[in-house]
């Protein structure tokens, strides 16, 4: 990296003074990434982030534990790079390091004693800097990294120069914890592998115009920042995997809301046969699809259900011991774990009524609920209404409700490619359910589509306008009027992932219909008996067709979806 700052950076900034601070962004959030990837995709550093730096320039208060601070606080937010004071000691001689802070103009300061003049007035310059709006700073108030991860006391002296200057600009803090033992070369060589850490973004806070005020404002901010640590390390980081659910009590339980409506008798009933039939391994039930939401319910449709289990083979073990299910054990487990879920029917409750389970590991949900998710079947559910039907017990619960919640909150990473330029909660929830039906092979036209927005919109509507407003509070989106808009919108290879994503996501919904073949008893009449109802289509199949469906069926399956794209019946 050295090289290509001093051959191919440094002569842009020099030739391009206007355009310096936007080369500075672009090339200190790719160093950044450039240090932090490798070490998340081969050393498995395991980084949690709740919350975001604001679009805008801002002051900002974080915690020192470790050599990856500074990277990170590069990648917290789409506003302007932040100035980060630097020890003098590193204005030359560190390779890689004194160049570009130079280069990115970040103030340096000598650790402890007294501010000197010319300290004190690089600070200055900087804090005017935030205070025009051109860029944001970045202190870390306790001077050095902590040893054992707790907070160390503020050094206050450069903060008495900064807040005065800064009035009228958002004042954030940011907490870490977790990465502390990484505060040398020598501990990421030794100590990388499997590290957990997390970082909370708080505020905004608004600096007191008084300046006597402001070092009770600096303990305050601080009191805030210990409590945030200890709240992080009361609670057990999520399994790997699975993202971290929001902080926010309060945005936990708005995405959560529809999760506390007790389902229906017949919904609780029918999940607790499910369990039963699933064996002691089985940890919750999910009750989604059209009996959940209320939408085109028929006497004659099926329940859907997400059945979680801590294994599969043990979940396929108990079911086959009932005599209902049609493929061994361990061939339906491998099916399950190369391309999850299987959906089959089983029939449960008394009396006994048949439901259509799509069955997930444990292990799986927190993979399809997170960015590591292969395709976009499971979020595509969770994110609309679903009820939870079922849980073992307090832990199963807690566990798939913190999921949900985490998947729910990521929606905004994986759906603002989509969103129109201008959005409000219902277009932002109705452009995410547009997409994931685009992502899949359908019977259904679009009046399905009305016919589901139409039932969720009470309660998706409260869901994703408190998602939006916690959004706006860290500057993930900007406030457009009534609506919202993307500050910094996906470029066109962003657009191009995505759209890449929802292909191959297209392409494993068609496979998965090839599994009802090995795992759903009377498959074909399952599938004959939507495409009749969704699509009002009536499907007459000859002998020949019932017999050899997989090859003799295309042809008028063919038929039946170009009719549903152009809005007729066949």
């Amino acid at each position: 990296m050295a090289p290509i700052q001093r051959l191919v950076i440094g002569p842009l900034v020099a030739l391009r003074p206007a355009s310096r601070r936007a080369l500075m962004r672009a090339w200190l959030r790719l160093q950044a990434r450039a240090v932090l990837a490798p070490a998340r995709r081969l050393a498995g550093l395991r980084l949690e982030v709740e919350g975001a730096l604001p679009g805008e320039s801002c002051l900002v208060l974080m915690n020192h534990q470790s050599l990856f601070d500074v990277p990170l606080a590069f990648l917290l937010g789409p506003g302007p790079y932040p100035l980060i004071p630097t020890r003098a000691s590193y204005a030359r001689g560190i390779p890689g390091i004194s160049y570009i802070m130079h280069l990115a103009r970040c103030p340096f300061v000598a650790q402890g004693g007294r501010v000197t003049e010319k300290e004190r007035e690089t600070l200055a310059a900087a804090a005017d800097e935030v205070a025009r709006g051109e860029q944001s700073l970045l202190i870390f108030p306790e001077g050095h990294r902590s040893r054992n991860g707790e907070m160390l006391p503020f050094m206050t002296s450069g903060l008495r120069i900064i807040l005065p200057r800064v009035a009228g600009r958002p004042v954030y803090a940011v907490v870490v914890d977790g990465w502390w033992r990484l505060r040398t070369l020598g501990d990421v060589a030794r100590r990388l592998a499997g590290t957990s850490a997390r970082a909370v973004v708080l505020g905004p806070f608004t600096a007191p115009a008084d300046p006597a005020a402001h070092d009770g404002f600096v303990r305050e901010l601080r009191a805030r920042m210990v409590e945030a640590l200890g709240r992080m390390r009361a609670a057990p980081p999520p399994p790997r995997g699975m993202p971290m659910p929001p902080a926010d009590p309060a945005l936990r339980a708005a995405l959560a809301r529809d999760l506390e409506h007790p389902p229906d008798p017949a919904a609780a009933r029918i999940a607790g046969g499910l369990a039963r039939a699933f064996g002691p391994g089985t940890l919750a039930l999910l009750h989604y699809g059209s009996h959940a939401q209320g939408s085109g319910v028929t006497a004659d449709s099926a329940r859907d259900y997400f059945v979680i289990l801590e294994r599969y083979a043990e979940g396929y073990r108990a079911l086959a011991a009932t005599g209902r299910l049609r493929l061994a054990p361990a061939g339906a487990a491998l099916l399950n774990r190369m391309l999850p879920p299987n959906v089959i029917a089983v029939s449960a409750g008394s009396p006994p009524e048949e439901a259509k389970c799509a069955v997930l590991s444990l292990a799986d949900l927190r993979r399809a609920c997170s960015p590591r998710a292969k395709d976009n079947f499971t979020r595509a559910r969770l994110f609309q209404q679903v009820q939870l039907a079922w849980a073992r017990d307090d832990a199963a619960r807690a566990t798939v409700v913190d999921a949900l919640v985490a998947a729910r909150a990521a929606t905004f990473d994986w759906g603002r490619a989509h969103l129109p330029s201008s959005f409000a909660a219902e277009s932002y929830w109705t452009a995410l359910l547009r997409v994931s039906y685009a992502a899949e092979i359908r019977p259904e036209g679009a009046e399905r589509l009305d016919a589901l927005i139409a039932a969720q919109r009470e309660t998706l509507s409260p869901m994703y306008a408190a998602l939006l407003e916690h959004l706006a509070a860290r500057g993930r989106v900007a406030r457009d009027g009534a609506a919202y808009r993307d500050p910094r919108p996906p470029g066109r290879l962003a657009r191009l992932r995505s759209r890449g994503f929802l292909a191959a996501s297209k392409a494993r919904a068609t496979l998965r219909w090839g599994k009802y073949v090995a795992l759903y008893d009377g498959w074909l009449d399952y599938v004959v008996h939507k495409v009749e109802r969704r699509a009002g289509v009536t499907i007459e199949l000859t002998g020949r067709e019932r017999r050899w469906p997989l090859v003799f069926l295309w042809a008028k399956a063919i038929r039946v979806l170009r009719g549903r794209r152009s809005g007729r019946g066949r």
